[in-house]
């Protein structure tokens, strides 16, 4: 039985050959060779095959009814669903069906390089410091962490340098080229340096990154001053004359920095650096204050 006929169609059609057999009503078939001289091998075989079928045909006499006949074409039926349904199943589970595994295999090797997980795919400690991290590229921080670059800022600096990481829209470009200190702009190289240096594994693990792209992507340092300004202790209304980013925008970007924040805190208590724990409950400390994070502003 080929493709997916209809079970009663099947049935109308058993039944039918199967009174022709019964019937016996046909005058009696001539034999091609014995009856007509036919001498041909390849009609011999038809002949034979011919035969073998009105023989089967002549013993289905165990087809007593067509309520029988039904039951068995609905097992038939579910049988090749069930069958296709296991075919399926059998994709699903395999290797074929994993679109997205060369990807995947490429993002384990960049993990490998950069020593998050062994030739194991055991988690290392960079690996478990990673997971602290939420609000941002992961990999990013956690290299900027364990390089060391935030060992030497203060808390307005460190709070200017993270905004890079939390602030997405555009502004203008004297804005995000403001000097802000000496320790700012050195960390600031720093972080372009790992920056390109992680792009450029990504791009020898075979990932479509570009170093310069990925730079360009991953730290947006736009609000960067308005950041240290408000993390020194000035007013609402005194930074939003620095920069032409919507208020709005300005408070949602330092709600996401305290956050990012916390995250770095718990990273570094991962790590078990007291000096930075402290530095990161510092620095959120003195972000979190005034109308930003007020619960509502008709108490402001």
């Amino acid at each position: 039985i080929r493709g997916n006929p209809i079970p009663s169609e099947i049935l109308s059609c058993l039944n039918q050959m199967k009174a022709v057999a019964e019937a016996n009503t046909l005058p009696r078939v001539l034999h091609p060779r014995l009856d007509m001289g036919i001498n041909d091998l390849d009609f011999e075989d038809n002949w034979l095959t011919y035969e073998s079928i009105i023989s089967q045909l002549q013993q289905m006499s165990h087809i007593t009814s067509q309520l029988g006949m039904a039951e068995a074409m609905d097992l038939l039926d579910r049988r090749y669903v069930l069958a296709d349904k296991i075919k399926r199943l059998q994709w699903a589970v395999s290797d074929d069906s994993l679109q997205l595994l060369p990807d995947y295999l490429q993002r384990i090797l960049v993990l490998q390089r950069l020593r998050y997980i062994d030739d194991d795919s055991v988690v290392q400690l960079k690996g478990r410091a990673a997971c602290e991290i939420n609000t941002s590229d992961s990999l990013v921080i956690c290299e900027m962490v364990f390089e060391g670059i935030l060992n030497d800022l203060t808390p307005s600096e460190c709070a200017a340098l993270l905004s890079a990481f939390v602030f997405q829209e555009k502004t203008t470009e004297s804005t995000s080229q403001d000097f802000i200190s000496e320790g700012f702009e050195k960390a600031k190289t720093q972080l372009d340096e790992i920056l390109l240096s992680l792009g450029n594994i990504q791009g020898d693990c075979g990932l479509p990154v570009s170093p310069l792209e990925f730079k360009k992507r991953s730290a947006n340092f736009g609000l960067a001053l308005v950041v240290y300004r408000w993390t020194e202790g000035d007013a609402f209304k005194d930074i939003c004359l620095l920069t032409d980013v919507l208020e709005g925008s300005i408070v949602r970007s330092v709600v996401r920095l305290s956050e990012l924040i916390r995250e770095i805190r718990n990273l570094a208590r991962v790590i078990g650096d007291s000096s930075l724990y402290t530095k990161m409950e510092t620095t959120n400390a003195k972000i979190k204050r005034d109308i930003i994070f007020t619960s509502s502003l008709y108490l402001a």
